[in-house]
């Protein structure tokens, strides 16, 4: 079994807001929508997509504009047959451009018809039959759950449709429509795939699915279109009888990769040797009771933002969505009220790259497509922190000289002031830096002296001096250069960023520019090195909040660790931190919020303590434990695998 642990992210302010909050009806409204379709950019790609959007139902295949404000729904056939999966390959073939619709269909054995696979043109009305193209898939089968492809111009070679099924992955070329079974590691435990996604569309090798070995929910990884397949079973293979659901990845950084398996959204960094689960979190974990998530898509234009969908515990719409690459979630603030039924599939549509409004749609179950347009662009908001302090923030860098890493590791107050440590490294010495009323600024503690070192109250162009001894690091001034800077980094793309430039007199040390994002901090900064200069861009970070610094502090506070090991089976360590003797209670709580186990209810001194849980009679799951001393509260998550 592979490693799988937890990332546990509070973003109280995100940076990407999508402004619109609403989600409305888009038609078909009495239908059971099986799969939806739409042609899908690449990340930094120029090519302009299609505004069709195609909807498979029990009852034929439907078609309409995604941009459209008023939808104009027109059947494109197959009226008898229940649709299962779609998905539309842009083609080249010479100066000719052409998209094909796949379809994948229930097998008709009341009227003898075995059909599993059906296509047709769109753009060539003499070329709109529907012609059989299942040759090669074995039968017995019975169900094709997903499609997907790669696209291709015609001054370059025809590219690869994949497909999975019950009884494994398949792939076909453009040229002949004929399908080979695709070679997948534990082929002996019967693979079934329910997802595929491919990245990038064009001239792409890299695939992923998610399905099931065994009775383990797993992963899949393709590395050359889909001939062959690495598997990743999530828990033992002989596990817990369940499947995963969906699947996508983050386009900007591949290694990336999103599965949903029931309540759960994991997330690999690292090509499937690691997972983190990223939702459900503390936050939202009672909204996340008796939830399943079915179907996740990114915007592959702007991979930060994520969506996901499924059922609630009354098998209603239950819809949440990411600005931050999985670190938070939401839901949206406007919903209908009526009731929407559960979400059976999901695409994000954007037509390209400058095109403010994103669009995604969620097939349902019953109450037919919903749309919810959003936007990536904001406006700027003083009342949110570009600075965030907190103890235990933390910021993760990358750079074309070395990576690096800073994290606030305490406070300290002099003259009735609270300043924040922030430390490069881990190493001293670190900066001492304070936030009040937009304004940062950075203590000498030789001196007792402080600069202000920001201010995101000021105007573009406006300038300040620093003392001399920030020469060689801050510079002798600091200049407000911008508030609407765009910067793209491995983490996601900012909008309306603070810029300010800096003008260090060294010639082999000092920053020279840096940009701050609203809730997140510093997302990027040039630098001047001995080896040239750096270019750092933000790969993650987590902020757990924004402190109240008027409130005096204790140095040592109290604290609750992340269990160890985690996930785990049976018994794990849970270590927290006493500043001083406290009435402590700490819980076990379910998914639905229900108290299963009480650890600890005493009366206990200042001190370090380690409590084991033995979850021996507990089945696998997600818990969350609780602790609650005096006024101190916290919540964390852990996993029981069996």
């Amino acid at each position: 079994m592979m490693k799988i642990f937890i990332l546990i992210l509070f973003i109280i302010l995100s940076n990407n807001l999508l402004l619109s909050q609403e989600l409305q009806s888009f038609g078909l409204p009495d239908k059971i929508i099986t799969s939806l379709a739409v042609e899908q950019g690449d990340y930094n790609s120029s090519y302009q997509l299609s505004d069709y959007i195609f909807a498979g139902t029990e009852n034929g295949i439907f078609e309409t504009s995604a941009t459209n404000e008023s939808p104009d729904w027109v059947s494109i056939g197959l009226e008898n047959k229940s649709v299962s999966a779609l998905t539309v390959q842009h083609w080249g073939a010479g100066p000719m451009d052409g998209l094909t619709l796949f379809a994948a269909v229930a097998p008709d054995y009341e009227h003898e018809d075995s059909t599993l696979i059906f296509r047709r043109e769109i753009y060539r009305p003499i070329d709109t039959n529907w012609i059989v193209s299942d040759s090669g898939i074995y039968k017995n089968a019975n169900r094709v759950n997903t499609l997907n492809s790669y696209y291709f111009t015609g001054h370059s070679a025809p590219q690869p449709i994949l497909l999975g099924a019950n009884s494994g992955l398949y792939q076909s070329s453009w040229a002949y429509y004929f399908w080979t079974q695709s070679e997948i590691e534990y082929e002996n435990l019967q693979p079934v795939i329910n997802s595929i996604d491919v990245n990038p569309h064009w001239w792409g090798e890299l695939a992923w699915a998610a399905g099931s070995i065994g009775l383990s929910p797993a992963a899949f990884r393709s590395t050359n279109s889909g001939e062959t397949w690495k598997a990743f079973p999530l828990v033992d293979i002989d596990g817990v009888g369940d499947t995963a659901t969906s699947v996508a990845i983050n386009t900007r950084s591949q290694d990336s990769v999103y599965i949903s398996w029931n309540e759960v959204i994991f997330l690999t960094p690292d090509k499937g040797d690691n997972w983190e689960v990223v939702f459900p979190q503390a936050q939202l974990w009672e909204n996340a009771s008796g939830v399943t998530i079915k179907t996740i898509a990114i915007d592959r234009l702007y991979p930060e933002n994520v969506f996901a969908a499924g059922s609630s515990s009354n098998n209603e719409l239950f819809f949440i969505y990411s600005t931050d690459g999985g670190k938070s979630w939401q839901q949206p603030t406007v919903i209908p009220d009526i009731d929407i039924a559960a979400a059976s599939s999901i695409v994000v549509y954007r037509k390209n790259s400058s095109d403010e409004n994103g669009y995604v749609f969620i097939g349902t179950e019953g109450t037919g497509v919903w749309r919810y347009k959003y936007s990536t662009h904001s406006s700027p908001n003083k009342d949110s922190s570009y600075f965030p302090l907190a103890i235990n923030n933390e910021w993760n860098f990358s750079s074309n000289l070395f990576p690096r890493s800073e994290r606030i590791t305490d406070t300290l107050r002099i003259n009735g002031k609270l300043y924040y440590g922030l430390s490069t490294e881990g190493m001293e010495p670190y900066v001492l830096l304070r936030e009040l009323d937009n304004k940062v600024f950075i203590l000498d503690l030789s001196d007792s002296t402080e600069d202000m070192l920001y201010d995101f109250n000021a105007e573009v162009g406006e300038n300040w001096s620093l003392s001399e001894k920030y020469v060689c690091s801050f510079g002798l001034d600091v200049t407000l250069v911008s508030k609407s800077d765009t910067v793209e980094t491995p983490s996601g793309t900012f909008y309306n960023c603070f810029h300010f430039s800096h003008n260090p007199n060294c010639a082999d040390a000092g920053i020279t520019d840096t940009w701050f994002a609203k809730g997140v901090g510093k997302v990027r900064s040039k630098e001047i090195f001995f080896a040239g200069m750096g270019d750092f861009v933000l790969t993650d970070y987590i902020v757990t909040s924004i402190e109240n610094t008027s409130e005096p502090q204790n140095d040592i506070s109290f604290k609750l660790f992340q269990n160890y090991p985690n996930p785990f089976n049976p018994t794990t360590t849970i270590k927290y931190e006493l500043s001083k003797e406290s009435e402590v209670q700490l819980i076990i709580y379910n998914l639905l919020g229900e108290k299963v186990a009480e650890l600890v209810n005493a009366f206990q001194k200042e001190g370090m303590y380690e409590v084991e849980w033995n979850a021996n009679y507990f089945s696998s799951g997600i818990y969350f434990y609780s602790i609650k001393a005096g006024e101190f509260s916290n919540t964390k998550k852990l996993v029981l695998l069996r």
